[in-house]
């Protein structure tokens, strides 16, 4: 990192934490009052009462509301008032100069008997119990919305990514849970983007969830869970909706089943998509990383050859002709209180086809430009069924989770290069069979953990290409990897000078067998120990200090290599108050880097790419240190989020691209590889619900220095991206409603053989939706593509949608929809990195209806 931007981060991080002290500081006025809250005739202590905090000038600025045993606590200042009141109750107000700060005052409410013609009572739009956070769905749901997700997405303080994966204050969640069930484990999409919303009453965020009941307490959690809480007339039978749609005389269309029956011992959920529109389905049953207990995730070996799709802002929808298909069958049975036995069944087809324009410039000694036409037809099948056992009391921990992974995907490219025409088939068949143990006891009264993770892994990859006049392009290869890993750990808990000490001993051992032509193996066992000491003083305030030591040894067929490292980490959280939080990490980590393929022969992974690799061992090290800084506050439905961090990893070794008008040779070579980065990150969720307005924004800065080293060039490049989104719904009246979503990006490169001047993008989705009548509704729906192509000349591609749906009953509903309404038929891009430029064109779907009718049952 040079100085200037060391000094920039310092500058950032200390007027943050100024500004954050001047704000989070109690001045001398504060003070924190404790009440005990009971009936006045039986003395009996009186839960869900609301103590609200006016200033002198009326001001209501906070709250807090008593629990089961009518406990309640509350910060106030100089000159506040207090008022207490129950529904049932008389309401009573007192100055707060009567308290005293340190005893626990006793407030009695005497019932009030009233005769009312008509009685509304409003539920607050947040609630907090303890660590548990309550949104009343009602209070943000308006015309319009429709599923779980739609909700999600207003929430302050959640975020719901374009995959579908679900964060709290920045930070993702380690459990979806439905009535306090675990039915989905990660593959929860199938929930949030189903779901009908008025089968939710409620959302919950579970804070510092410890989801093992006999580590509450003992082991800390600073991540997140969501709980649903279902409609009790939703209970008692089972609910959905089945939608078919057919447009452009039954050419096109689009089927969906949502099934799900929530019961006090079972749990039924049954999802279904199709669909020939472009709609991505792959998130539906998409599994997202299990952050609970990452010694369960092991990522999956890289494939040296690709069958991806592109990666574009624009939705697939828009350019993507298809015929996909997505089901998942889940299936909870609750053995007793504290156990259950958990079916998964997710499945996943998909025949795809795209064609896009390309003009690629590789800069270097020698420059190349290679412009291609390629029509992609893929074809992608995965089947993942998972059965799991839990056992989860106050005493024992128990769970094993079996999963079997089969997918089939075939790639065939039909290619013009540089006025060549080739044609390119991809083969890749990866299946696996996975066991997940993990267990918790006491032994002699102290905590005893153990865990296995077991993988058997196969899979085999074809490459076959012919040209039309160039033999060089004739190519028929065969790649096949078989691996076996085992992961094991067990670690106990003690305490040591007040304070809980894990050590934890972990065995690692994979056996790789690479095989092209002939077999070439791969052996890594690790050993390593961690003392974690954590250190406790206050509620949500620790320093926990690992100090791991891990000894490698890798064997590569003929080579071989032991290597001893040392990698602490140090993470310190600080809770100021109820509503200010600061978490800064700092961690050192070793690991071997490990290669697509290990080979002694060249390689051709594609129709103009040669692969070299090695067969030396290499290792990275790498330095991380992090700061966030969250805020939120209940009453006033404001959450903010700030984490800064930077990363400087060192490689053993890096890839070295060498492009000619034929070929393009991709070689390892040993060596010093630098890779930093600087992340920043900053979010404002705010809501104002009796004006109907909601406000989420979101900043990121992104820096990153890393090698390139091409066409005999040899340089470090700094590529910079910097974006700011908002998304505004305004929702006052029941007839009208309007969201606007706005993404605007830069991103620039720069090092010593060039230097960009920024290139700029903005995506704009602009909702406007009308309800007439009470079963009629109209939404129209403009998405704003602008790139810019070069400096200051741009590229727009407007596309405009119109939907109108009519409500028959409670349970039937039609809707017409017509997308690309202006038939805008083209999207281009620049994207820059390093010395290269890439400038691509896709041709969009045209224009198209579609007749749908829903039923809910």
């Amino acid at each position: 990192m040079n100085n200037a931007v060391l000094r920039i981060l310092t500058l950032i991080v200390f007027v943050t934490i100024n500004i954050f002290y001047l704000y989070a500081k109690p001045s001398k006025d504060v003070e924190c009052l404790s009440f005990k809250v009971v009936d006045d005739f039986t003395r009996h202590p009186l839960s869900d009462v609301t103590c609200r905090v006016f200033t002198k000038d009326g001001k209501f600025y906070n709250y807090s509301i008593s629990n089961t045993t009518g406990d309640l606590s509350i910060r106030i200042n100089e000159g506040d008032s207090l008022e207490f009141s129950c529904l049932g109750y008389e309401t009573l107000i007192f100055p707060a100069h009567l308290f005293s700060p340190k005893q626990i005052n006793s407030i009695t409410l005497t019932e009030k008997s009233i005769e009312l013609r008509e009685v509304i009572v409003k539920a607050p739009p947040i609630r907090e119990r303890n660590d548990t956070i309550s949104y009343n769905v009602k209070a943000f749901t308006k015309p319009g919305d429709i599923h779980l997700e739609d909700i999600l997405k207003k929430l302050p303080g959640i975020r719901v990514s374009e995959n579908g994966s679900i964060s709290y204050q920045g930070k993702a969640i380690n459990k979806f849970y439905i009535e306090g069930r675990d039915l989905l484990g990660s593959s929860y999409n199938q929930a949030t983007k189903n779901m009908p919303i008025e089968a939710v009453t409620t959302v919950e965020v579970l804070e510092n969830h410890q989801p093992i009941k006999m580590l509450k307490e003992k082991q800390f959690s600073d991540k997140a869970a969501i709980n649903i809480r279902i409609d009790r007339g939703h209970k008692s039978h089972p609910f959905g909706e089945l939608k078919i749609g057919l447009g452009e005389i039954t050419s096109i269309w689009k089927n969906s089943l949502f099934l799900t029956q929530i019961m006090g011992n079972s749990q039924l959920l049954i999802s279904g998509k199709m669909n020939n529109s472009g709609v991505d389905l792959s998130a539906e049953t998409k599994e997202h990383i299990d952050i609970t207990d990452l010694d369960a995730y092991e990522p999956i070996l890289p494939s040296i050859l690709s069958t991806s799709t592109l990666n574009e802002i624009l939705p697939q929808n828009r350019y993507l002709h298809n015929k996909s298909y997505s089901t998942g069958a889940n299936f909870l049975l609750g053995l007793s209180a504290e156990s259950s036995l958990r079916f998964n069944l997710l499945y996943y087809q998909d025949r795809s086809n795209i064609t896009r324009q390309s003009s690629n410039f590789y800069g270097g000694e020698n420059t190349i430009n290679l412009i291609e036409t390629i029509t992609k037809d893929i074809k992608d099948f995965t089947i993942l069924p998972i059965i799991k056992y839990e056992l989860n009391s106050k005493n024992t921990y128990i769970s094993n989770e079996l999963k079997l992974s089969f997918n089939k995907t075939s790639c065939l490219n039909s290619v013009n290069s540089n006025g060549v025409n080739l044609f390119e088939r991809i083969d890749n068949k990866p299946i696996y069979i996975q066991n997940y143990f993990t267990s918790s006891f006491y032994l002699k009264n102290r905590i005893v953990q153990a865990k296995s993770l077991f993988r058997y892994f196969n899979r085999s990859e074809n490459l076959y290409s012919n040209a039309d006049t160039i033999s060089f392009y004739d190519i028929s290869e065969k790649f096949a990897l078989k691996s076996v890993l085992n992961k094991t750990i067990l670690s106990s808990l003690f305490y040591l000078w007040g304070n809980s000490l894990n050590i934890t001993s972990e065995i690692y051992y994979r056996n790789t067998l690479y095989n092209y032509q002939e077999n070439h193996s791969f052996n890594k066992l690790s050993i390593k120990i961690s003392p974690n000491y954590l250190i406790a003083f206050g509620t949500d305030r620790s320093l926990s200090i690992i100090l791991p030591i891990e000894l490698f040894n890798i064997n590569i067929t003929d080579r071989h290599k032991t290597r001893l490292a040392f990698i602490p980490n140090i993470n310190f959280r600080y809770q100021i108050n109820d509503n200010w939080r600061v978490n800064v990490n700092a961690l050192y980590n070793v690991d071997n880097n490990t290669l697509s393929f290990y080979s002694p022969y060249l390689l051709r992974t594609g129709y103009r790419t040669e692969y070299l690799p090695t067969n030396n061992i290499f290792f990275n090290s790498s330095n991380r240190i992090s700061f966030s800084l969250a805020y939120r506050n209940l009453a006033t439905m404001l959450f903010s989020n700030l984490s800064i961090s930077y990363s400087d990893s060192k490689k053993g070794s890096f890839s070295n691209y060498n492009y000619t008008d034929s070929i393009t040779q991709v070689s390892t070579i040993a060596g010093t590889n630098h890779y930093k980065t600087i992340l920043i990150n900053g979010s404002l969720d705010k809501s104002f619900i009796d004006v109907g307005f909601s406000l989420k924004s979101e900043l990121n800065y992104s820096k990153t220095k890393y090698l390139v080293s091409q066409s005999n060039a040899r340089f470090y490049n700094n590529s910079n991206i910097f974006s700011i989104n908002f998304d505004l719904t305004y929702q006052k009246f029941k007839w009208f409603k309007v969201m606007l979503t706005t993404t605007g990006t830069l991103y620039w490169e720069k090092n010593n053989l060039y230097s960009s001047d920024p290139l700029k993008s903005i995506v704009v989705n602009s909702y406007i939706y009308f309800f007439p009548i009470s079963n009629l509704s109209a939404k129209l729906k403009y998405q704003n593509f602008i790139n810019e192509i070069t400096t200051s000349k741009y590229k727009n591609c407007g596309i405009f949608d119109f939907n109108i749906g009519y409500k028959i009953n409670k349970r039937w509903e039609l809707e017409f929809s017509l997308s690309n309404i202006l038939n805008t038929r083209s999207y281009s891009i620049t994207q820059e990195s390093g010395i290269n430029i890439f400038n691509s064109s896709l041709p969009l779907r045209g224009r198209e209806y579609l007749i749908s009718t829903m039923w809910r049952f």
